[in-house]
């Protein structure tokens, strides 16, 4: 009996990583897809630490700040992301239409890896979640 909750667990959970590796991807494609680009700099990389977590899932919230063809200059925080130095250069992607709402760039074969991981995960959970529940 233990097996099979244990082994439902891994196999939902699984199934859940496997299904949010191709919308990752789809998300993240979707950003760059009609937006225009600029180069940010780095103006704070600030422990991110969700309320309540003891540290797990802790990432960094980057402030950037970015200047569009037209002399206009914006500055943005989003969590959620790799460390980076001060003072250094990211891509931004932004809207033409809403230039202030701008979100740090991954390349394409970030993206990639990042929702083949996340899919590869969820294959192997499921995978090991049958095995529990076959045995």
């Amino acid at each position: 009996m233990a097996g099979t909750v244990g082994g439902l667990f891994f196999a939902v959970f699984g199934l859940g990583m496997l299904a949010a590796g191709p919308v990752l991807l789809l998300r993240r494609l979707r950003v760059r897809e009609g937006a225009a680009r600029a180069e940010g700099t780095v103006l704070a990389s600030d422990w991110d630490r969700p309320a309540g977590s003891g540290g797990a899932g802790s990432t960094y919230r980057l402030t950037v700040r970015y200047a569009i063809p037209d002399g206009r200059e914006f500055t943005f925080s989003e969590g959620g992301r790799p460390d980076a130095d001060v003072g250094g250069r990211v891509t931004v992607f932004y809207d033409p239409a809403a230039p202030e709402k701008g979100r740090v760039g991954y390349s394409v074969r970030q993206i990639w890896w990042r929702a083949l991981a996340l899919s590869g995960g969820g294959l192997f959970f499921t995978w090991l979640g049958t095995q529990f529940i076959g045995s």
